[in-house]
């Protein structure tokens, strides 16, 4: 294969991102996300299999540490690759 053909082959982050989500059987029907993609509260629930209403709780009552941001103003996102370090941390073996 030349140096030509393998320009040919590579795939810019986002290409890549949708090549492997036409690759990858979908996890229980969600969709695949980008590690720093931003996600919504109800993304975040249905990710979690938890009650919208668990993620207010938890954020009003700061008793769990599974980080957010607030972005303008009152609106609220969870970044997909702080969900996923928080089910590590989380996870008994």
């Amino acid at each position: 294969m030349t140096n030509k053909d393998e320009s040919k082959l590579k795939l810019n982050p986002d290409e890549e991102l949708e090549a492997l989500q036409n690759k990858l059987p979908p996890l229980h029907g969600l969709p695949v996300y980008s590690p720093e993609k931003l996600l919504t509260i109800d993304e975040t629930a249905e990710i979690l299999n938890i009650p919208r209403r668990t993620l207010d709780n938890w954020r009003w009552k700061k008793n769990i540490s599974l980080p957010w941001i607030k972005v303008a103003g009152k609106t609220v996102r969870y970044r997909m690759s702080d969900i996923l370090e928080w089910l590590e941390a989380k996870t008994v073996r």
